[in-house]
């Protein structure tokens, strides 16, 4: 029987994570449909085999490899084809490969594939009942007995019935967290366009969003000389007789600093993700532009007279606070954003343990890879 021919002579260049997992789980799939190829009687089916791996591994390393001009990048980074194309068909390699490779290497990724559907399926799906049965089955324990006996063909079978359900949920998880992050980055960008333009208009036209309050009034002296007193008001950007171009911009430019802390200690407290889609980056930009808004609406309803008893500030420096704690405060409605987050981090495959001891941990176990078990 003909040994499946090396893929790519050159090592590719893996400027991501994802692509060096990928890469890796190409490679150590070669090398096991290789030793197969060694080990397992020619025959007709089994050369079927071989070239339906080796064309889906060859797919899976021109997904993991392609390249192109920034903006085709950045529509496949927005997309995830080359990403999930890239997973989908490597897991289908793995799936094939579970007819050739030996009863001893399937047993020992059991735990690992009970362990990715316990992450990745529901307690109550029909499946996740099912793998568990499955691979639990005591026909495991004694290879020896089952050897090319039907009750072999039948553990195959349940086998890769189990692996296809676990790779679907992982896909699955992966593109619930890719759409989860493009819907943060686009409520991130129409909060980013509305503080421009707020800015914009405000520089403008400063009377038309008014963030300064009355502070009392001063002599000829200390104005213009004029012979009647003229009202005096406290601004964003200083004491002064009325609202300038910089006032809206100065407390949006704070609001989005109190924000940008209050991302940094947001992002302290979120677990990290082997997922390729930066979750938690696109969280944290987030709370930019959403502490600028709440720094300026937080102002404007002081101004207002909306919350009693702070409808008046006298300094400056008043001002600058309140921006800051406005800006913080936006914590309090992206909250909710953060957990949803974790949420989906959490039913998506990562490095953290998972509920299996004996699994092993990961993105090399996404959907219960056949690699071998880590000692």
């Amino acid at each position: 029987m003909r040994v499946i021919e090396k893929l790519g002579k050159s090592r590719p260049n893996q400027s991501n994570p994802w692509q060096a997992e990928v890469l890796a789980r190409v490679a150590v799939a070669e090398a096991m449909a290789e030793s197969a190829c060694a080990t397992t009687a020619p025959t007709p089916a089994a050369e079927r085999t071989w070239g339906r791996v080796q064309r889906l591994l060859e797919d899976t390393r021109e997904h993991a490899t392609s390249s192109g001009s920034l903006l085709r990048r950045a529509m496949r980074w927005r997309s995830g084809g080359p990403i999930e194309r890239a997973w989908r068909d490597l897991h289908s390699a793995e799936i094939l490969l579970v007819d050739v490779v030996s009863l001893e290497e399937l047993s020992s990724q059991r735990p690992a594939v009970r362990s990715m559907a316990a992450r990745v399926l529901p307690s109550t799906d029909p499946r996740a009942i099912a793998v568990e049965q499955r691979l639990t089955n005591p026909a495991w324990d004694d290879l020896e007995t089952v050897r090319n006996t039907p009750t072999e063909t039948r553990l195959r079978r349940e086998f890769a019935s189990a692996l296809t359900w676990v790779n679907d949920g992982c896909d699955k998880s992966f593109t619930r967290v890719r759409s989860f992050r493009n819907i943060v980055l686009a409520t991130t960008f129409g909060l980013l366009v509305v503080a421009i333009g707020l800015g914009i208009l405000g520089a403008f036209n400063p009377p038309s969003i008014p963030v300064c309050f009355n502070a009392g009034t001063v002599t000829v002296e200390d104005v213009r000389g004029e012979a009647s007193p003229v009202a005096q008001v406290v601004c964003p950007t200083g004491d002064a007789t009325g609202p300038s171009g910089g006032d809206v911009p100065m407390v949006l430019v704070v609001g989005l600093a109190a924000g940008a802390f209050a991302a940094a200690l947001a992002v302290r407290g979120m677990r990290g993700t082997s997922t390729p889609y930066g979750v938690p980056v696109a969280i944290a930009v987030l709370k930019l532009p959403a502490g600028a808004l709440t720094a300026l609406f937080g102002m404007l309803m002081l101004r207002g007279g909306f919350i009693p008893g702070l409808s008046a500030l006298d300094t400056q420096g008043q001002i600058i606070a309140y921006s800051i704690i406005f800006g913080y405060a936006q914590q309090v409605f992206t909250r909710m954003v953060d957990s949803q987050a974790q949420v989906v981090l959490d039913h998506a495959p990562s490095s953290e343990p998972s509920t299996v001891p004996t699994a092993r941990t990961g993105e090399a176990a996404i959907a219960g890879s056949l690699l071998p078990t880590e000692s």
